[in-house]
């Protein structure tokens, strides 16, 4: 995002770079490969993962006119 943040900025010489908007899934629980068979109630703090499968993101760049 940033390199696309600042490639934006340079195209359209911007005075800086536009924030971007972030949107994610869901977020996925999910645990590591070494304990697949263990109990959801069982896992350890460091058994447990978190990921998001998807992340979409936008720059607003409105004031700009063609």
């Amino acid at each position: 995002m940033e390199v696309v943040s600042e490639a934006a900025r340079t195209h359209f010489k911007l005075p800086f770079t536009p924030d971007p908007l972030i949107r994610l899934s869901p977020p996925i629980k999910d645990r590591i490969y070494e304990v697949r068979y263990k109990n959801a109630v069982d896992l350890l703090d460091n058994e447990k993962t978190i990921y998001f499968d998807g992340m979409a993101f936008m720059l607003p760049v409105s004031f700009i006119s063609i």
